[in-house]
């Protein structure tokens, strides 16, 4: 996830918004249009062990995302995960959380319930645009 993040922090093309504590950003293959993920910048595998800088800076952060998501999407339903890896892995090098939005726009078709494959009807880059212009 680190390496991901960093990838996007130097592509700059689907970062939505950058803090001093996170970067928020529409993720290369998302699993539904519009998805957002907030990635801190910091190496902590958990919420719990975030600073307190980055704990004040992700409640008004969210927010912002979710308006812009709102604004973007018609304020379609959403669901916000924050994913962390398993106890066991805290100490690795890799082990990274960070919160995901996936908006829901829609019930599943047949297509995506047969196949357990989601369809992106929007590239990464066009909606990290629409939402980086949203009005919040």
């Amino acid at each position: 996830l680190a390496a991901s993040r960093d990838a996007e922090l130097a592509a700059a093309v689907r970062v939505v918004e950058s803090t001093d504590h996170f970067v928020v950003y529409c993720p290369f293959a998302p699993h539904r249009s519009n998805e957002i993920w907030i990635v801190p910048l910091d190496a902590s595998p958990s919420l719990v062990r975030a600073s307190d800088a980055a704990c004040g800076e992700l409640g008004p952060l969210l927010t912002r995302t979710l308006r812009r998501m709102r604004a973007v999407t018609s304020d379609a339903d959403h669901n916000v995960i924050v994913r962390t890896p398993a106890l066991a892995n805290w100490d690795a090098p890799w082990a990274l959380w960070h919160v995901e939005v996936l908006p829901r726009r829609g019930g599943d078709a047949g297509f995506e319930l047969s196949t357990g494959t989601q369809c992106v009807l929007m590239p990464p880059e066009e909606s990290a645009a629409l939402l980086r212009d949203a009005k919040v």
